[in-house]
C-alpha cells in the first residue's frame, strides 16, 4: 500500500486509520526515505502501521471497524493471471471475507474494488464469494446486505453485516449518478436501472443488462452453481481449502480461447495451470527416462512379488509426496509466511520421518506387521486432522510466530513419523520376499515422488486441499494393504 487509501481516508474524515502491511521494507520505505514525498501518511498520528500478514491479523484481531478495505485486490489484473495463479492467498476466500464481516461495527462495510477484463471474471467471482461469506455469517438474504457498482474500468463490491437502510441505498444511487457509475446491484432496484448502462459493457444476447448484473442475479437466486458451470473461467468461490483466488482456468474452455482468440488464444488463458500442467508432464517424461527405463534393461531373476515393489513404493512415493505438499501450503495461513510454513512444515516431515525410519531397526515386529501399523496410525491421525486441525489452529492463532513454528512442526511429528516407517520396511519386507526387485523398488519411489509435486499442486488447485489428504490416506491404505500379498505366500 503506497499511501493513496490513506489519503483517501483522511479526506473524508476518517478519525482512526489501520493500515495492515505484510512488507517491512515498504513501511520503513514510506516512514522514512520517502516519508516526505508521500506526505508522511504514515506518521500521521490517526494512522496505526501493523506489520503482519493481513489475513492473520484479521484472524487475530479484537477490534471493530467501520470500514474494511481488501487494498490488495485492487489491481488493474490483465486477462490472464499468470503464474501468479499458482500461489495460494489466503486472503481472498470466503472465509477470510467472513472474518472480515465479523470485525464490522454496527452497520459497517467491506468494500473491495477490482479492475475489469474480457470476459468478466475477477469481480464476479469476488461477488459470489462475499455471497457465500455472508450465508456463513448466518445472513439469509444476501442481496439485502450487498451494492455492486461499477464505472467503465472497475468494478466495486461493497457487503454489510446489517441489511443495507433506505437512505443508505438512495446515498448510493445519487453517488453513482453523480460518478457516471452503472448499478449492477443494490436492494430493491428494478430491472430498468440495470439496463441503462453508461458504461455498456457486454451482456447475455438479447438483454440490455450486462453480465455482472446477470451473474449477480443467479448467485442471490440460488443458481450460481447453473452459472459457473456454463462460463468461459472457473468462478467457483475460492475458499481455505482451495485458496487459489487466481486461478480461473477451465479445460472445457481450451477450445473456445484458440476460436475466439485465434493466435492470441494464450494472452487470454491462465497460463500458471497450464504451465503447470506442462511441467508434471515434463517431469513425468524426464523421470521415467532417467529413472524407470534403465531398469527395463536389468537382467533379473523371475520371482514371486513382481507386483509388490510397484504398487507399494509408487503409492508411498505419491502419498508422501502429497501430504509434503498439501501442508507446506495449507500451514501458509497459520504461519501468515510462506517461507516460515516452508521452514516449519519441512523440517517436520523430514526430520521425523527420518526418525520413524531409523527406529524400524529397533521395533520388534516383522516388516509387513510394521507397515500395517503405520497404515492404521495414519488413517487414524489424517481423520483427526481433517476433523479437527483447522479449529484447533485458531486457538492459537494469537501466539507469537515462535510459537507458532513449534506448534506447526508438533502437530506434523505423528505423522510424519509414521510416514517415515513405511520405505525402511518396505525393503526390508523385499530382501526376506524378492531381494531382487529392490532396484526397481527404488526406482518406482523416486519417480513417483518426482512426479506427484506438481500434481499434488495441480490437484489442489481442483479440488483442495481436503481430497487431496483424502488420496493420500487412500494411497497408504492401498500401500499396507499390498503386503498381504508377499506374506501370503510365506
Amino acid at each position: 500500500m503506497g499511501g493513496v487509501n490513506v489519503w483517501l481516508a483522511r479526506r473524508f474524515g476518517a478519525s482512526e486509520i489501520t493500515v495492515v502491511q505484510t512488507n517491512p521494507q515498504l513501511i520503513s520505505i514510506m516512514q522514512e526515505d520517502l516519508a516526505g514525498r508521500g506526505g508522511d501518511v504514515y506518521l500521521d498520528e490517526r494512522v496505526d502501521v501493523i506489520n503482519q500478514d493481513p489475513r492473520l491479523f484479521i484472524e487475530r484481531t479484537e477490534r471493530t471497524f467501520d470500514i474494511i478495505q481488501f487494498v490488495v485486490a485492487e489491481s488493474m489484473p490483465s486477462g490472464s493471471s499468470g503464474l501468479h495463479s499458482l500461489h495460494e492467498d489466503y486472503l481472498l476466500t470466503v472465509q477470510a471475507f467472513r472474518a472480515s464481516l465479523q470485525r464490522l461495527s454496527g452497520d459497517g462495510f467491506i468494500s473491495i474494488t477490482r479492475g475489469m477484463q474480457t470476459p468478466a471474471r475477477d469481480n464476479i467471482k469476488i461477488f459470489g464469494m462475499v455471497v457465500e461469506a455472508l450465508k456463513q455469517t448466518g445472513v439469509e438474504d444476501p442481496a439485502e446486505h450487498l451494492l455492486y457498482s461499477r464505472n467503465y474500468i472497475a468494478v466495486n463490491v461493497t457487503a454489510s453485516r446489517t441489511p443495507i437502510s433506505k437512505n443508505k441505498i438512495e446515498n448510493f444511487q445519487n453517488v453513482c449518478r453523480e460518478l457516471l457509475m452503472d448499478i449492477e446491484h443494490a436492494p430493491g432496484i428494478p430491472l430498468s436501472v440495470y439496463e441503462q448502462q453508461i458504461n455498456r459493457v457486454p451482456g447475455p444476447e438479447g438483454k440490455r443488462h450486462s453480465f455482472y448484473h446477470e451473474a449477480a442475479a443467479a448467485i442471490l437466486s440460488g443458481e450460481g452453481e447453473r452459472f459457473y458451470g456454463s462460463w468461459v473461467y472457473d468462478l467457483r468461490p475460492a475458499t481455505d481449502d482451495r485458496p487459489y483466488f487466481h486461478n480461473f482456468f477451465k479445460w472445457s474452455s481450451l477450445g473456445w480461447f484458440v476460436e475466439t482468440f485465434g493466435k492470441l488464444w494464450y494472452t487470454r488463458l491462465e497460463l500458471g495451470y497450464v504451465v503447470l500442467a506442462v511441467t508434471f508432464l515434463e517431469v513425468t517424461i524426464v523421470a521415467f527416462v532417467f529413472i524407470l527405463l534403465p531398469l527395463l534393461f536389468l537382467k533379473k531373476k523371475r520371482g514371486e512379488g513382481g507386483l509388490f515393489p510397484v504398487i507399494f513404493f509408487a503409492c508411498i512415493g505419491f502419498g508422501f509426496m502429497f501430504l509434503e505438499m498439501v501442508f507446506i501450503q495449507k500451514y501458509t495461513k497459520f504461519m501468515g509466511d510462506p517461507i516460515y510454513s516452508v521452514a516449519a512444515a519441512l523440517t517436520s516431515i523430514l526430520v521425523f520421518s527420518g526418525c520413524g525410519s531409523i527406529l524400524q531397526k529397533y521395533i520388534n515386529q516383522k516388516p509387513e506387521h510394521r507397515i500395517r501399523i503405520a497404515t492404521v496410525a495414519i488413517l487414524l491421525i489424517i481423520t483427526i486432522y481433517l476433523f479437527f486441525l483447522d479449529s484447533l489452529l485458531r486457538h492459537f492463532m494469537d501466539s507469537g510466530t515462535a510459537v507458532r513454528f513449534i506448534l506447526t512442526v508438533g502437530f506434523l511429528f505423528p505423522l510424519s513419523f509414521f510416514m517415515g516407517w513405511f520405505f525402511s520396511s518396505g525393503v526390508e519386507l523385499l530382501e526376506e520376499y524378492a531381494p531382487h526387485y529392490i532396484p526397481l523398488a527404488w526406482g518406482v519411489n523416486g519417480f513417483s515422488s518426482v512426479s506427484a509435486s506438481p500434481l499434488a499442486v495441480m490437484l489442489s488447485m481442483s479440488f483442495g486441499f481436503s481430497r487431496v489428504i483424502v488420496a493420500a490416506a487412500f494411497l497408504y491404505l492401498i500401500a499396507g494393504t499390498v503386503t498381504f500379498t508377499l506374506s501370503s505366500s510365506d
